[in-house]
This record gives C-alpha cells, structure tokens and sequence, in this order.
C-alpha cells in the first residue's frame, strides 16, 4: 500500500466484503437448516471460528463458492484476538439488521451472481467510507 489513505480503502473494502457475505449468510440459513443464523453464531465465544466453519460448510455442501471464498479468505487471514471478535461482532450486528430489514432486502435474490444485492441501498443511506473495520494493524492481506 503507497499510502494510509489505500490501507483504509482495503481495510474498509474488507470489512464491507464480510458484512456482505453476512447477509448473504443470513438468507442462506433461512433456506437450509443446516446452516446456522447468524444469532446462533454470535452466541459462540469465538465468532471468527464459527464464521469460517459455517463459510466451508456452505461452500462444500451447498455450493455458493463465489459468494463467500473471499470473505472466508479475508477472516481467514485476520489474527483470532479478542479485538477482531469485537469489530466482528459489530459488523455480525449491522449485518443482521440487513438481513432483517425488507426495504434493504426487496430486491435480493440467489439467483445472481454476486451478493452485491443490497449495495445499491446500502450506498443511498451511508457512504461506503463510513464504514470502519478499524484493524489496519492486524491485516495481512488476502
């Protein structure tokens, strides 16, 4: 990265990515019973773990790859600290309230090729800036 301005971008590009494949977690559970919500994950003590097995599980068994490999790269090169459950937590929350609101979601569908479903949305409340995933110091890249 050239600058710290970059670093944020990729941080925020990041933490954005997994708050997206929350979502789309979210949705996924309601359609399998396999799959755990993500209240029920947020109830483990570590919810990094819990996300990159439920992630695996979804991309073995029911196929969604494309959607959640690079979320499942991104925490999987994040440190398991008590500071990254914190943060990811926060994002686990925003996401929920994403999932579970039906403006944000009136256009989802899992028959697209992204998840990407709810960022036009998304963009006319926030700016993508203002979403912080404040761990410059713990990314390694992806």
């Amino acid at each position: 990265m050239s600058s710290k301005e970059d670093v944020h971008k990729l941080v925020s590009t990041a933490g954005l990515l997994l708050v997206d494949a929350m979502v789309f977690h979210e949705i996924i559970a309601s359609l399998h019973k396999g799959v755990p919500t993500l209240s029920m994950m947020m109830a483990s003590k570590n919810l990094k773990r819990s996300l990159e097995d439920a992630w695996q599980y979804i991309i073995d068994n029911i196929n969604y790859e494309p959607v959640l490999e690079i979320a499942l790269n991104i925490l999987r090169n994040m440190p398991a600290t008590h500071v990254f459950d914190r943060e990811l937590r926060v994002l686990a929350n925003l996401a929920y309230d994403i999932a579970s609101s039906k403006v944000l979601l009136r256009h989802a569908s899992l028959e697209g090729s992204t998840i990407g479903f709810f960022w036009e949305n998304w963009l006319s409340i926030t700016q993508p800036t203002t979403l912080r995933f404040p761990l410059p110091g713990y990314w390694r890249g992806f």
